[in-house]
């Protein structure tokens, strides 16, 4: 008889509700806080709680899952292979109930709610003939357009070829008009005179040094023997070296107009 209660007693240790009931339960039959579980198995109390109450979506994953109850069944001094054995189980029942829910979620629709063959043939009949209508008004649309969209795009080009035209002269007479900077690139003496003999500038350049020719000077003129080292822009747009520096020049015009006209001319050697 003795033999038989001892049976009884150790196969209703195994069955009691889910796994992580029974844990609670041994636990609390050892008189044991959830924090003296976690200070024997390293594992969170947030994890012990979950895993108590058997919401193991709240676990990391599976191989975690029994990890857990191994140790926490280690703490208790419970066999955890036979706990690891039986929370198999039981993640395999819920697995097959999540599956099954899963799939009766997903029913097919009753075959009343899905349309008619005849229906889905009318509908797309239907949506044919708009878009046909709808493309032989728009040919009809780009047909008549065509020829006035030539005729603003000629105009257009004519506009355009005024427009470049106007903004040469513009930038012409902003050039002839614009401020002349002389500026060394090397030492370098110069004399700048006016049309009556008058000296407007002499000076000994150095290197960086500049000098604005008045706008208002009568037809200045430069003297130097080192034209190579003077460089001249007219309303920032630079001109070319009025010598090679093989030689002095006198008496070359060095207004704005004057320039422009030196730069468009073709070289000696050409």
């Amino acid at each position: 008889m003795s033999d038989d209660a001892n049976d009884g007693n150790e196969q209703s240790e195994h069955v009691v509700g889910t796994v992580g009931e029974h844990l609670k339960s041994e636990r609390e039959k050892a008189s044991m806080s959830l924090e003296d579980v976690a200070g024997k198995t390293r594992i969170t109390i947030r994890h012990l709680e979950a895993l108590e109450a058997s919401q193991h979506t709240k676990l990391p994953g599976k191989t975690y899952i029994l990890g857990f109850a191994k140790a926490y069944a280690r703490a208790l001094g419970l066999d955890d292979a036979e706990i690891a054995a039986q929370l198999r189980e039981e993640l395999a029942q819920s697995e097959e109930l999540t599956n099954h829910n899963y799939v009766e979620t997903f029913e097919p629709a009753s075959a009343r709610r899905i349309p008619s063959k005849a229906l889905a043939w009318t509908i797309a009949i239907i949506a044919a003939i708009a878009l046909a209508a709808y493309l032989i008004w728009r040919t009809a649309q780009m047909d008549l357009s065509g020829p006035e969209e030539v005729v603003t795009e000629e105009v257009s080009d004519t506009e355009a070829g005024s427009e470049t035209e106007q903004n040469e002269d513009n930038a012409q007479e902003v050039i002839t008009t614009g401020k002349v900077i002389m500026t060394a690139t090397d030492e370098v003496w110069l004399q700048i005179s006016d049309a009556d003999g008058k000296t407007i500038y002499e000076n000994v350049m150095q290197d960086g040094d500049s000098y604005e020719i008045p706008a208002d000077a009568n037809n200045p003129v430069i003297l130097t023997g080192r034209p190579d080292v003077l460089k001249f822009t007219v309303g920032g747009k630079a001109i070319k070296p009025l010598g090679d520096g093989k030689s002095t020049i006198k008496d070359v015009g060095v207004s704005a107009q004057a320039l422009i006209d030196f730069n468009a001319a073709p070289n000696s050697s050409e």
